[in-house]
């Protein structure tokens, strides 16, 4: 009789037990709790056809990443004017705080400024931006990885500096203007004799913090740096181009201008793997970045006197 007293108890333990390996599951591997098709971030890099779905703005004609091999070149204004030299103002300007976040599709550097912001200026831009946030898109696979593509093939990963319109006070209010948005995108390509001359050393300080991040929803503070330092050289005018786009991934708002840095910055195999390994999506998604968007009749711009 003793016994049979037993046996329930005895299950109510291993029940117990079970109840708690499987939440410890779902808290240890958040990604794998979502059964839905989208994720918890309401859209999938699986299935990209969906997004106009939810998004209508995806169907749009000023669609990014654009297809840059296939754009006209357009070298001065509508009034034949050349356009202003692009410029850069405190890139070396050390912030407040600096923190690294896994979103459930990408990871993001958040900064915390001081009165002294990084701002872009000329070109195309219709005013001053300010530097809001940084997000980085790659591939499981090292041939792919890259949203834009320079020599009509794609790099490992894009690193895309996100600015809005100073007079909108920040990057969600940004949203809802036309010329909200600016994006630096920087392409990073294998160059393993080059790489300890010009790697971003700000990028070396992401990596190390990878495991930090490993999960959507994690995030950690990384030791301040300026956004010089994440960057291989100067923000010079000579080496962009730029053009009227969106955001690549939803809502797709069609109020970007993009300047893409005409030539890679550079990270070494082992880097690349550590990023492709380590970091975990939603869904368990191998990759986030979009295919290429048509041209529809837009223009690559650039300064007359730099052809």
């Amino acid at each position: 009789m003793r016994y049979q007293k037993k046996v329930p108890q005895i299950q109510q333990i291993f029940y117990v037990c079970i109840l708690c390996i499987i939440l410890y599951i779902f808290w240890r591997f958040p990604w794998q709790s979502s059964k839905t098709k989208h994720g918890r971030t309401g859209f999938s890099y699986y299935y990209i056809d969906d997004w106009i779905k939810n998004y209508p703005a995806c169907g749009g004609n000023r669609q990014s990443p654009m297809d840059l091999m296939k754009a006209y070149v357009n070298w001065t204004d509508e009034h034949n004017n050349t356009y202003e030299r692009l410029m850069g103002t405190n890139f070396d300007q050390l912030p407040i705080s600096v923190q690294l976040s896994n979103i459930g599709h990408t990871i993001k550097v958040s900064f915390e400024w001081g009165p002294k912001i990084p701002t872009i200026s000329g070109g195309i831009l219709p005013g001053q931006y300010q530097l809001d946030s940084i997000i980085f898109h790659w591939d499981s696979r090292s041939d792919e990885g890259s949203e834009h593509e320079i020599t009509d093939k794609k790099s490992p990963m894009e690193m895309q500096s996100i600015f809005y319109k100073s007079g909108y006070r920040n990057y969600h209010n940004a949203l809802n203007f036309y010329d909200g948005l600016a994006i630096i995108s920087d392409l990073f390509g294998f160059e393993p004799k080059k790489y300890e001359k010009v790697s971003p050393i700000g990028l070396n300080r992401i990596i190390q913090k990878l495991f930090d991040v490993q999960y959507p929803g994690s995030s950690v503070d990384l030791q301040p740096f300026p956004f010089s330092l994440l960057r291989k050289s100067d923000f010079d005018v000579s080496r962009h181009f730029m053009y009227y786009g969106s955001l690549t991934r939803p809502p797709c708002t069609e109020n970007v201008i993009w300047i893409i840095n005409a030539y890679e910055n550079y990270i070494n195999k082992q880097q690349m793997e550590d990023i492709q390994k380590i970091v975990k999506f939603w869904n368990s998604e191998t990759h986030n970045h979009r295919e290429l968007q048509p041209v529809n009749g837009r223009f690559l711009y650039q300064r007359q006197d730099l052809k």
